[in-house]
């Protein structure tokens, strides 16, 4: 038996109908046929002004999501990627690469639309008898937040964690008035010759005493290493990172602003600084962890999804109203 010619690299005179290369029980025409069912009508009045650079169209845009978290991907680069090298999202883009920047800016821009796309689903499943909705079935699971245990924040550590931080952004400030683009430790021309150095030392007059003022500041600087003790070794890591890259002061306070927000929204007594959202509460192995409260609800017909819930609350109790 002969080999058959190896091809790789072989340029093709016409282009490929991609379509010829999709099986036609694919997943992907079934959500083509349910996003060109939905309204996009008010969504492309916001694209009218033809100035600039054309924007991606939304359906496109929307089918390349969705078909993702049928692949459970939900990074935007690896949507991009996909993108780029699978023929089935390659069809559903009509050839166009979108970068991952403007997949991340759409999927939180339009939250509101995938969660319509999801109901016209359900809509069109109920068309084609595929959804009874005599008989549905509600499950619940615990889902593994991205929050390390080592990063849990305190009330206390928050509100010492911010003002240091807002004192450090207010000295860069005032040293930026008085010292423009320079550091400020430079000595002047004048005093860099030795002869000048030697004139001054034999100016100086004795050592006084350190008057109030001057002991006032030491006990000021005593209170901040107080302060600094007070923090345990996750909010000293916080603190040194705010403290080595002045740029990311004003991300961290903002991250710690949602912090507090959540614990005084939500009464608790910690809260973690990578996902304050996520709360601490039994998971399947019965042990305490950053977790999150999934309840599903599912037609029994043909096991649809009907709705979610992510909550934040441990138990089940008071979720399912009949």
């Amino acid at each position: 038996m002969a080999l058959k010619e190896d091809s790789i690299g072989q340029q093709l005179l016409l282009p490929i109908n991609l379509k010829e290369k999709i099986q036609e029980d694919d997943l992907c025409y079934f959500l083509e046929n349910v996003v060109d069912s939905i309204d996009f009508s008010y969504i492309d009045k916001e694209y009218k002004v033809k100035c600039g650079q054309k924007a991606y169209s939304r359906k496109l845009l929307l089918r390349i999501v969705i078909m993702a978290l049928f692949y459970q991907t939900y990074s935007s680069r690896k949507i991009a990627k996909l993108v780029r090298e699978n023929i089935v999202f390659m069809y559903l883009a009509g050839m166009q690469e979108s970068s991952y920047r403007t997949i991340a800016r759409f999927k939180i821009d339009n939250d509101e639309l995938i969660e319509k796309t999801f109901l016209a689903s359900i809509a069109v499943a109920k068309k084609a008898n595929m959804v009874g909705l005599t008989k549905v079935s509600v499950d619940e699971t615990k889902t593994k937040a991205n929050a390390s245990p080592y990063k849990n924040l305190s009330m206390n550590e928050i509100k010492i964690l911010k003002e240091m931080i807002e004192e450090s952004i207010k000295v860069d400030q005032e040293e930026n008035k008085i010292y423009n683009k320079t550091e400020g430790q430079k000595v002047p021309e004048e005093y860099q010759t030795r002869k000048v150095i030697e004139q001054n030392l034999n100016n100086l007059t004795p050592l006084k005493t350190k008057n109030r003022k001057e002991t006032k500041q030491e006990t000021k600087q005593e209170t901040k290493d107080e302060r600094i003790d007070k923090l345990k070794f996750n909010s000293k890591m916080i603190l040194k990172q705010a403290q080595d890259k002045p740029e990311n002061r004003q991300e961290i306070l903002t991250k710690l602003d949602k912090c507090q927000e959540e614990l005084i929204k939500n009464g608790k007594n910690i809260v973690n600084y990578m996902d304050p959202e996520a709360y601490w509460m039994p998971n399947k192995k019965g042990n305490m962890s950053a977790e999150y409260n999934e309840q599903i609800l599912v037609d029994n017909k043909h096991g649809i999804i009907l709705t979610t819930l992510v909550t934040q609350k441990g138990s089940d109790h008071n979720l399912l109203i009949p």
